[in-house]
């Protein structure tokens, strides 16, 4: 809101958080005013298990359940190709356990809207001859199992285009075969380095290589096996991220994932949902969340722009930062309106 708003917190420290949320509720419903006005708790879940806790007694949103995961046994997502079709997005990638940072060969498949690509990212180097060279392997494994059909010699041709157009800035390169689109950008200039590439080779499969294929699940298991055997499975998790309607099928898939992370993004309309209270918030606020009353004007005050709010992040249960902002055109003295509300002190952060 750059400089338009006077920022309030409170001074007395380490009040809990159940008290903190009657305050802001309190708030909310007796000097926050307007047609706009939106109370809003976002959260993360752990466990599918909690989703249907709370699913019956509140109105979750989860727009589509947008999750991310991370598992260590490969053919536990084969489970989750079953409901790749009824989904919104379905993506994930290998990731080498002990690397923090992803500049070594490693894939991302995408499945969105019975959609399928995979991306191959090749190794940071500037040894082109072994970008090269690791990028024919993976082709020649597939184009073996029958994933791709390329003649050897186009094979090498086709490697060398999208690498070498791929070296000068505005590169591009795009080639079709057999119902699959490859294609590469020079859009990366790796730290440390001045010398642009390729952040990684797409492959997209038309509607007709995923009809031949048995669909768009056997034709993402297929692909999906097939990169397996380029990659040493034990050294690589698998790390990913799901957004897929709630149902019931779904939920019964993903409670017998054993997950070795695994987080469900989701919201509730505070306003709507008035028998959510602090309880639930400690139960839900554990791995971190955050409410907001947005949009809204302050009661009896002046001008009104529906440009005031009110912010509680949170970390966990006992930490947390709150924040309330009031338009600095509105009078300096409205803060103590709040105060005597909620019987707590303010103090004076900034201008934001």
């Amino acid at each position: 809101m750059g400089t338009t708003h006077r920022v309030y917190g409170l001074k007395e420290r380490n009040i809990p958080l159940s008290k903190l949320f009657k305050d802001i509720k309190l708030i909310n419903d007796s000097l926050c005013t307007g047609d706009k006005k939106t109370f809003y708790y976002q959260f993360t879940l752990k466990t599918p298990e909690l989703i249907e806790q709370l699913n019956s007694m509140f109105e979750i949103n989860f727009h589509h359940l947008n999750s991310t995961f991370y598992l260590s046994d490969y053919d536990k997502l084969l489970k989750l190709f079953e409901i790749a079709p009824n989904g919104q997005r379905f993506s994930f990638s290998n990731k080498l356990e002990k690397n923090a940072i992803r500049n070594y060969l490693h894939y991302w498949l995408e499945i969105e809207q019975s959609k399928l690509s995979v991306t191959v990212v090749p190794s940071i180097t500037e040894d082109f001859l072994q970008m090269k060279k690791e990028l024919i392997e993976i082709f020649e494994t597939v184009n073996t199992q029958r994933l791709i059909n390329l003649e050897n010699d186009e094979l090498i041709t086709l490697v060398n285009n999208l690498i070498d157009t791929n070296l000068i800035p505005d590169g591009m390169f795009s080639y079709k075969s057999n119902g699959v689109v490859f294609s590469a950008s020079a859009d990366l200039i790796p730290k440390d380095s001045n010398q642009i590439r390729p952040s990684g080779i797409k492959l997209k499969f038309d509607e007709d290589y995923i009809k031949l294929n048995g669909g768009i699940v056997n034709a993402s298991k297929q692909l999906y096996e097939g990169l397996n055997n380029v990659f040493d499975k034990s050294k690589y998790k698998i790390e990913g991220s799901i957004s897929f309607a709630y149902d019931t099928e779904v939920y019964n898939i993903l409670s017998k994932m054993d997950f070795l992370d695994f987080n469900i993004y989701a919201y509730i309309d505070l306003n709507r949902n008035l028998n959510f209270t602090d309880d639930y918030l400690e139960l839900t606020s554990i791995n971190g969340g955050r409410i907001t009353v947005d949009n809204f004007d302050w009661k009896n005050s002046e001008p009104n722009y529906l440009d005031n709010r009110i912010y509680l992040e949170l970390n966990n249960p006992n930490e947390y930062e709150f924040q309330i902002e009031v338009s600095k055109q509105i009078n300096e003295e409205y803060y103590f309106n709040i105060e005597l509300l909620i019987d707590k002190e303010l103090e004076y952060l900034g201008m934001e």
